[in-house]
């Protein structure tokens, strides 16, 4: 028997108080990120990894850490690394902590990246047991659900989103056929290469898998509502560059269909592919990169560091409606005002990776 929305919504605030912020909260970040560090510990002295990291899987749950091939470390010191996420600036508090199971190594350029299972995770943005009965309720709202995540998992994911991840747009072409879709799981693995993850088993990975080249568009705050529903294009086979709801131009070297409003535009093309779980994993090379304009980026953070943010004053309530208007396609230039506390009705929805 369903519980009515309204009875589910009240017993969801008895237990959580405000705390019912989205999980996946969309924020303008600028880029490189600054206010929090990320540290690779148990491979000799701490060393600052904020770049050079990123996603790989959902399930497993799975992340990877580039090094210099010089300086891999062996198997038998790698049972021993954990990341810690911490304030950026003199406090350094530490938000959230992973420790890491090496899986197996991979070779990008002069990098080498580690690929690594979560063997435990740890979120400290929220007092635990609010945290635990987040866990619990987020265990029981996915009992339907096709995709379950394991209670280490979701604890991993709400760790792993402290760090601000920028969202940039895809665009791939290849005779017959063009997409344009959002993508957020990358990250950097030295100057000239790139790593990002793909629901193995969707039309962008199969497509990009064939194509080999593409272009990373960057995107400014303002332009996040469309953006967001560009979405939809993963489970598309094919568009329209022509029919997009903004003007494009061409891209410097592929000549692909790019923004007019990207911030930075960058061409690849990928080197090889990796499955990693329900995910592959492309490490792609850098053809060419075109910086136009340093303005905050469409990015995304856990909803559990949101919280910590808006008590830290980081953040302020407006941005609950700006996370709300991009969702709903209404964000404007304007400053956004409101009397909506942590607690509004924004439609909570997992931070889980594409």
């Amino acid at each position: 028997m369903k519980l009515p929305r309204r009875l589910r919504h009240g017993l969801e605030k008895i237990l959580l108080g405000e705390d019912t912020l989205p999980l996946r909260f969309f924020i303008a970040q600028p880029q490189p990120q600054q206010e929090i560090q990320v540290w690779l510990h148990g491979v000799g002295q701490p060393r600052d990894v904020t770049r050079w990291h990123g996603p790989a899987s959902t399930i497993p749950f799975t992340l990877w850490v580039a090094f210099d091939a010089n300086e891999t470390p062996d198997d038998k010191i790698c049972e021993r690394m954990s990341l810690q996420f911490r304030e950026a600036g003199e406090r350094e508090r530490l938000l959230g902590r992973l420790g890491l199971r090496r899986t197996h190594t991979i070779r990008a350029g002069n990098s080498s990246i580690l690929v690594c299972e979560a063997r435990s995770a740890s979120n400290y943005c929220r007092p635990q047991l609010r945290l635990f009965l987040h866990f619990l309720l987020q265990m029981w709202k996915q009992r339907h659900s096709k995709i379950k995540l394991s209670r280490l998992e979701h604890r991993a994911m709400s760790a792993l989103f402290i760090c601000p991840r920028p969202i940039s747009l895809v665009s791939v072409a290849e005779p017959g056929r063009a997409s344009m879709f959002p993508l957020n799981v990358m990250g950097d693995v030295n100057e000239d290469h790139f790593a990002f993850a793909l629901t193995s088993s969707k039309i962008p990975a199969r497509f990009l898998a064939s194509a080999r080249r593409f272009a990373l568009s960057a995107i400014p705050i303002e332009q996040a509502p469309v953006a967001f529903a560009l979405a939809a294009n993963h489970n598309v086979p094919s568009i329209d560059f022509a029919d997009l709801p903004f003007p494009t131009r061409p891209s410097s070297h592929l000549g692909l269909a790019v923004p007019t409003f990207a911030l930075r535009v960058r061409e690849m093309e990928i080197e090889s592919i990796h499955q990693v779980g329900s995910h592959s994993l492309f490490v792609a090379r850098t053809l060419s990169d075109e910086h136009r304009s340093d303005s905050p980026e469409f990015s995304v953070v856990h909803g559990f560091y949101q919280m910590w943010r808006l008590r830290n004053g980081l953040d302020s309530a407006d941005s609950i409606v700006r996370d709300a208007s991009i969702r709903a396609g209404t964000l404007t230039e304007q400053p956004l005002r409101s009397n909506l506390g942590p607690a509004s009705s924004v439609q909570r929805q997992p931070a889980t990776i594409r």
